[in-house]
């Protein structure tokens, strides 16, 4: 079986994605230790004792709300140094976040030995407001954001309707007000009442069956074999690219499928928006005369690809820039780009 270069350039990143959560766990849990032994001496349990009547507490609960801030633009910031696109972004926002919350809780109970049970209640954040339920609930929201950030990472085409995406909105707003409800409520002896298991796992289940919805209409499907004579991809090479419409709509599903018959397997479509493909050749030189050739072919067909050379190397990437997607003109390009003849190999040096 051949391994996927894609995962394969994704090991090191989610490996230093999880060491960076590990220490960040660490890093609050250390804090939650200090906070507990300047105001919970006694211990910490729910119902929580009353901040407002605590010397100097306001300061650090303001410094804690700047402190999730902070922690926030950590994660944001990381992810958007790590990943090239959204998807990318999104699903290393998620693993850090994941590894982080599983660690803390990790750190805490190396630290202090809590908590005891995974039913034990702990405060949870406190932006916009206070977040408070059974330790074992955010642990399962982390299992799931790992789930997801695990199919963004993977090959598997994953496209979501504005319907699905309105759904795993509302799913996520509701978890979020299953978390917020009962954080108003941690100063009373009825606290746990507040939290309701019932709507909280409805929730995932939203965002499970939205998930597998998506995933299921995403999936490839059979579409009819392009037959033609001479053969399709002589056909689009013998097309000429004609100026993009700005009003144009990219090419989607079995469009796009087709289109991407005609041209050599070896283009790679990525993300539905581009196509790519790696040129190899012996040496410096000759990678530099196949990207003088493209770059003639873009000429005549006042249509440009990017490229990109390295030893031994020419990347060709094409999409057309006015509608943000792939147009009929970049698989014509694609078709006259694979019927180019590569470079000759240059003859060794005759050292006498």
């Amino acid at each position: 079986m051949k391994n996927n270069p894609e995962l394969e350039s994704w090991a090191r990143p989610i490996l230093a994605l999880v060491a960076f959560g590990i220490a960040f766990g660490y890093i609050e849990a250390a804090v939650v230790v200090y906070l507990r032994g300047l105001f919970y001496t006694s211990g910490f349990s729910f119902p929580i004792a009353d901040f407002s009547k605590m010397p100097g507490a306001r300061l650090f609960v303001v410094t804690e709300i700047g402190r999730e801030a902070a922690t926030l633009v950590l994660l944001v910031s990381s992810a958007w140094l790590i990943a090239r696109d959204l998807r990318g972004r999104l699903a290393v926002f998620l693993i850090s976040f994941a590894v982080w919350d599983v660690f803390y809780y990790v750190w805490l109970k190396v630290i202090l030995d809590w908590p005891a049970s995974l039913l034990d209640w702990d405060i949870l954040f406190l932006m916009p407001t206070t977040w408070a339920g059974p330790t074992l609930a955010p642990l399962i929201s982390s299992a799931l954001m790992c789930v997801i950030a695990a199919i963004l990472l993977s090959p598997v085409p994953w496209r979501m309707s504005s319907l699905q995406q309105l759904f795993l909105l509302a799913a996520i707003v509701a978890i979020v007000v299953c978390f917020c409800i009962p954080g108003s409520h941690i100063l009373y002896p009825d606290y746990a009442r507040w939290f309701s298991w019932p709507a909280w796992l409805l929730a995932h289940l939203a965002i499970i069956t939205v998930l597998a919805w998506s995933l299921y209409q995403s999936r490839p499907r059979p579409h009819p074999t392009v037959v033609s004579t001479p053969p399709a991809a002589c056909l689009l090479a013998d097309s000429t690219c004609v100026p993009c419409q700005g009003g144009d709509d990219p090419l989607r599903g079995d469009a796009l499928r087709n289109r991407a018959a005609q041209i050599h397997s070896d283009w790679k479509i990525i993300d539905e928006q581009r196509l790519e493909q790696a040129f190899r050749f012996s040496n410096f030189q000759t990678a530099m005369d196949f990207a003088v050739q493209v770059g003639r072919l873009a000429e005549q067909q006042n249509h440009h690809p990017d490229l990109a050379v390295a030893w031994g190397r020419v990347t060709v990437k094409l999409w057309t820039h006015k509608i943000n997607g792939l147009h009929q003109n970049d698989f014509i390009l694609a078709a006259k780009i694979d019927s180019l003849q590569l470079p000759p190999m240059p003859a060794p040096a005759n050292h006498a």
